[in-house]
């Protein structure tokens, strides 16, 4: 057994071992990794592992400015200009963690900027 850097050649492996555990998520595109690692044995990819830069999206906010249609407002147009510059860096995805006491409420507006609530659960660590 031996573990080695990811090579395009694996990609086809990579999408059988995907395919097998049929999830609901589209394949993550293993070429925007920053690392990517494959464990061998007898030369047959068994495992994989990727890592990939992720963006958090970060809002902070005056809940007394003006009124909540006006900060509504304002957030649109604040969304907009942040995934215009995001989409021209080539970010292809944004993450927004949203505390479960405000989710309820909140959630239902940041899917009204087309957002997506997934229902993975997030795990964190600091290499």
């Amino acid at each position: 057994m031996i573990i080695r850097a990811y090579e395009e050649t694996d990609f086809a492996r990579m999408a059988e071992m995907y395919e097998r555990e049929k999830p609901k998520e589209e394949m993550f595109d293993m070429n925007a990794a920053i690392v990517g690692k494959v464990v061998c044995d007898e030369d047959k990819p068994i495992m994989a592992a990727f890592l990939s830069p992720v963006i958090e999206a970060h809002l902070f906010m005056d809940g007394n400015w003006r009124s909540p249609a006006w900060r509504w407002a304002t957030l649109g147009t604040l969304h907009q200009e942040m995934m215009a510059e995001a989409a021209a860096k080539k970010v292809e995805r944004a993450h927004a963690l949203i505390d479960p006491v405000l989710e309820r409420t909140y959630g239902k507006r940041l899917a009204g900027l087309g957002w997506q609530r997934k229902d993975w659960k997030y795990y964190v660590r600091t290499p």
